[in-house]
């Protein structure tokens, strides 16, 4: 879906932490607005991105929400925020909604909940392409 020679970054903790991937990617980075997007999320539009990155702002965190969720990994974070994940993660606090507390944060809702599925197998995907979901 995506074009362009892309750096694959490694997670720096062997458990498995949301703050913890989100500390991995965030530390490569500096003073820069980061868009993190769950790979099992396919069906993501471009327009979306774009609507999230508008309504960023002076915000810290702009992530996508429909009528059930917070979409913690489809939204754009400032990699100013990796020392504050990295004590979050230290203090064995590992869900990202945490972080949403301790700093600029803003949602967009978005109508079409389906955009957002979780994909975690193959055949979830043949699936969602059948059922009509693209």
């Amino acid at each position: 879906k995506f074009s362009g020679e892309f750096k694959f970054i490694k997670d720096t903790f062997d458990d498995f932490s949301p703050m913890g991937g989100l500390y991995s990617v965030l530390s490569n980075f500096k003073n820069q607005n980061v868009f993190i997007m769950a790979v099992d999320m396919p069906f993501v539009k471009f327009e979306t991105i774009n609507l999230l990155y508008e309504n960023l702002g002076k915000n810290e965190i702009c992530v996508a929400k429909d009528k059930e969720h917070i979409h913690s990994l489809c939204g754009f974070y400032n990699s100013n925020l990796s020392d504050l994940t990295l004590s979050l993660y230290e203090k064995n606090i590992h869900k990202i909604k945490a972080l949403f507390q301790k700093s600029k944060f803003k949602s967009v809702f978005f109508d079409d909940k389906k955009e957002f599925l979780n994909l975690n197998y193959f055949d979830e995907y043949e699936k969602a392409i059948k059922k009509g979901t693209l």
